[in-house]
């Protein structure tokens, strides 16, 4: 769920701290605030939550529980394949 916070879509506190975000939200270092990308696919979902530029396309991503635990998986796995 989000709020409208001067027309920009946010997460509200608990939900940033469900998936690990920092309070302050990410800004485009040219254009200032960034707004939320809402997911269209479950594979978008998956990735996690993500804020854009809507003027020049710079992001950033705050992966999602599932993949930073599949993420983390796959590094313990070449790891472990190294060795």
């Amino acid at each position: 769920m989000t709020a409208q916070t001067k027309g920009v879509d946010v997460l509200t506190g608990t939900e940033a701290q469900m998936v690990g975000m920092p309070m302050v939200l990410p800004v485009c270092t040219q254009h200032g605030q960034m707004v939320l990308q809402h997911h269209g696919t479950k594979e978008q979902e998956y990735c996690g939550i993500w804020y854009r530029c809507t003027r020049c396309g710079n992001s950033t991503l705050f992966p999602s529980a599932d993949l930073r635990s599949d993420l983390d998986r796959a590094a313990l796995a070449r790891v472990g394949g190294a060795q």
